[in-house]
């Protein structure tokens, strides 16, 4: 983790944060109501009798799990949430190398409108090319697949 921002780390949070931008904290809670609705949506197309006994079999699991435990502690937690809940900073992970990075808020806009307005990444174009690009596919897949003109928008 390379500090760029003019945010100083907690000690806790820049070796949190050196075990890698993917560290996820424990749940505070399971989200069982969650879990049963993605359930039932995932197994609606099945029989009635079917879907009704893996509901069944999944409340039953559900209503025994516990929450974990947190993996870290309410004073690790505190400078966390700070960096996290921080508008002024932004972190972010380097493509190459797998190393994150602080910024400014401020310094990573500019960055990102520099790197816009160079002319050896990106060209303004004269007119927007979405119409006409669409039209190329629609005509493509007609050719391909033999859609009724209806579904092409001509």
């Amino acid at each position: 983790m390379i500090n760029f921002s003019s945010f100083d780390l907690d000690p806790f949070v820049l070796r949190l944060l050196n075990t890698g931008i993917n560290f996820a904290l424990a749940p505070r809670k399971i989200l069982v109501d969650d879990i049963i609705c993605k359930i039932e949506f995932g197994i609606r197309d099945l029989l009635d009798n079917d879907m009704e006994v893996i509901q069944q079999d999944c409340i039953i699991v559900l209503s025994k799990v516990k929450s974990p435990k947190s993996n870290i502690s309410k004073n690790e937690f505190l400078p966390l949430k700070t960096l996290r809940d921080n508008p002024n900073i932004v972190i972010l992970k380097v493509d190459k190398g797998g190393a994150s990075f602080i910024l400014d808020n401020d310094d990573y806009v500019n960055k990102m409108i520099d790197h816009l307005h160079n002319s050896r990444n990106y060209i303004k174009l004269k007119k927007n090319p979405l119409k006409r690009v669409s039209k190329e596919i629609a005509k493509s897949l007609l050719k391909e697949i033999l859609l009724p003109p209806k579904f092409i928008g001509s």
